[in-house]
Formats: C-alpha cells, sequence, structure tokens
C-alpha cells in the first residue's frame, strides 16, 4: 500500500503515513492523484521525486520536500484531538438517550405509584359463615326450642387472624365484636327439620376497615334434641330415643347452670323460672356474677376490677363497649330482660347483698 501524498510505500493498515503523517483515507494507490501532485503543480520537479538509497529503500522526507514526518508533538496533539472527538461523540450518545431513560423511569415510577394505590383500595374479603358456632335446641320432638343462639367462634377468628399482620388482623376481631346471629324457626322444631342462622354486623364500621362481608346466611339441620325429662323411665343420660332426640335426667345443675363458663348459660335462650334459680341454690356471689354475665356477654367493661377480672378468665368474653355507652333496654333480648328481673328477685328474697367492694 502507498500513500497518496508522498508515495511512500507503507504497511497495510496503517491510520497514517509514517513519512508525511497524511491520515491514509483509501487503503488503495490513486497513481493519477500522486503524478499530479508530483509533476503537474508549478514550482514542482523530478528533482524534489524521493530519492532511493544505495539499498534500494525510500529515505524518509525531509522538512521542505513532499511531506514532513509528524512530530511528536504533533502525535500527541492528534491524538488530543481524538479523544476529544470520542467525549463529543459519547455525550451525543447520552444526550440522545436521556429522553429515553427519563420516559422508562415515568413508567415505571406510575407502575409502582399505581400498585401501592392498587394495594390500598384493595378490601379484605370475610365470610362470616366461616366463623360461627351452630345453635343448640332441646325439647320433646316437635316442640324443639332454641336454647343456645349461633355465636361467633373466637377459636377459628384468632387462627385465622394470625395469618394477618397486627394491624389488619386487629381490623378483622374489631368486625367479629359487632357480629350477632339470629336463628328461626326456634320453636317448635323436630330433629331433621332445617334452621337458618342469619348475622347481622355493623356495616359502617365494615366499610371503614375495608372488610367486604360475602356471607351472613348459613342453614343447618337439626341433629339432635336434648329432653329434660323428670319421669322415671329415663335410665342413661347417653341414651336416645326412636327420634334420635337425646334424653337426660332432670339435672338442673349440670344442664341449666354452670356450663362452658357460664353460671346460666342458655341466659340469652331460655327463660329460667324462679323455681330453677331456687332449687340451683345460687350462693350471693354466684347470683350477682350471674346478673353481670348478662351484661358480659356484650363485651360490657366493668369498672371494678373484681368483676373485670373474673370475666376476662373467661374464653368467650371480649371487651367491646364501655359501661357508660351501654344501655340494657337497647341490647338485651326478651330472655335476658326476663332473667335479670329474675336473679333480681331471687337476691332480694334471699336477702344477698354481695358487694365486692373494689
Amino acid at each position: 500500500m502507498f500513500c497518496t501524498n508522498c508515495g511512500k510505500q507503507i504497511e497495510e493498515g496503517n491510520p497514517f503515513c509514517p513519512y508525511c503523517g497524511r491520515e491514509i483515507e483509501d487503503a488503495g494507490f490513486d497513481l493519477d492523484a500522486f503524478l499530479s501532485r508530483l509533476f503537474g503543480s508549478e514550482g514542482e520537479t523530478k528533482e524534489n521525486a524521493p530519492v532511493e538509497s544505495s539499498a534500494g529503500a525510500h529515505e524518509p522526507v525531509r522538512p521542505g520536500t513532499i511531506g514532513q514526518q509528524p512530530t511528536k508533538k504533533a502525535a500527541k496533539e492528534q491524538k488530543r484531538q481524538q479523544r476529544h472527538e470520542k467525549v463529543s461523540k459519547d455525550k451525543t450518545d447520552s444526550e440522545k438517550l436521556r429522553p429515553v431513560i427519563v420516559s422508562i423511569a415515568a413508567v415505571l415510577a406510575i407502575a409502582v405509584i399505581g400498585l401501592f394505590a392498587f394495594k390500598m383500595m384493595q378490601k379484605t374479603e370475610v365470610n362470616l359463615t366461616n366463623y360461627v358456632i351452630a345453635p343448640e335446641f332441646a325439647g320433646e320432638d316437635g316442640e324443639g326450642t332454641l336454647v343456645a343462639e349461633a355465636e361467633v367462634d373466637w377459636d377459628k377468628v384468632n387462627g385465622i387472624c394470625k395469618a394477618y399482620k397486627e394491624k389488619k388482623a386487629d381490623k378483622i376481631k374489631a368486625l367479629f365484636q359487632t357480629v350477632t346471629w339470629e336463628t328461626t324457626p326456634s320453636q317448635g322444631l323436630s330433629a331433621g327439620d332445617t334452621y337458618v342462622s342469619k348475622a347481622t354486623y355493623d356495616k359502617d364500621l365494615a366499610k371503614e376497615l375495608r372488610i367486604d362481608v360475602t356471607a351472613t346466611v348459613k342453614k343447618g339441620t337439626v341433629e339432635t334434641l336434648t329432653v329434660i325429662s323428670d319421669s322415671s323411665d329415663v335410665q342413661s343420660t347417653s341414651e336416645t330415643n326412636d327420634n334420635n332426640v337425646e334424653v337426660v335426667e332432670d339435672n338442673s345443675d349440670n344442664k341449666y347452670f354452670f356450663q362452658n363458663e357460664y353460671i346460666l348459660p342458655y341466659s340469652d335462650s331460655y327463660n329460667y323460672s324462679l323455681a330453677e334459680i331456687e332449687n340451683a341454690g345460687l350462693s350471693d356471689v354466684d347470683t350477682r356474677l350471674a346478673i353481670n354475665e348478662l351484661y358480659a356477654r356484650y363485651g360490657y367493661i366493668f369498672s371494678k376490677p373484681y368483676y373485670q377480672n373474673y370475666f376476662n378468665s373467661c374464653s368467650w368474653y371480649y371487651e367491646s363497649i364501655n359501661g357508660d355507652d351501654f344501655n340494657s333496654n337497647a341490647y338485651f333480648n326478651d330472655y335476658e330482660q326476663h332473667n335479670k328481673e329474675i336473679l333480681l328477685k331471687y337476691e332480694e328474697e334471699m336477702g344477698y347483698h354481695f358487694d365486692p367492694g373494689y
């Protein structure tokens, strides 16, 4: 390969002529251009042509001839210029990419904000029928009566809340504290009859807590009816009659008193008689606790530590309402109103005046 400026032979691929310093733009040699430069220019003669040495090699061109070998300073300046051009090119490329990068960052930011907003707006779904204890019925077949209303199964509620963070679990528990159940029909039942339990809850609270209640109605079947009988032909508390009705002996102390941490376990669904209370022989402490038990069923918070500590020890009790905000006439059903009056009458009859004093 030859330099198009000075005509010297140079190595293939060399970007600059080592003799004259001219940048090699084309790998080929343009003879016409070389001859024109060598002989056609004014004031130039063959004397200016390259002189071969005795060995046949071309001598480097000296200053004042056709070409001039680049100095170290020129080479350094050339490298500096190349670096400058590269930096300029990189800067230009960066400026071209900047709008793309900004656009990508904006899209990611919008996506993150959208995901956060979606999670904030997403509601927690709760099926109340999955967390209920079935009601209980008693009486003769065909005359069965609801004696224990369906209620929240707190063991299941607490179990499912373990899967959520504390803040979310507290919201779910707060909603369940407002849940009450009502079962129909409540009388004239036989084994195998169908009943329907319907839940009510604080809808405003559910909306505030962003909880979507998906189901509130649960159907069930009366499997057995517990019969309390004083007849002499009852032989065992575990026998059942032909109608699949469980029969137990008359033992009020075992059936209607002191069951499942309650003094009167059916005070919210059964009218106790004064005779039954008298036969049970409730003490002054038991009588006063039975009265307060009616309030505790609704999560009543007691001002006296004695009562508060007692009901805190009961697994079914959950604090939910201050005493100043509680109105028994608004909360108590007919059974509870009746049993409160019977207990107060019994307390007066026995001359009880129990006061824990604190």
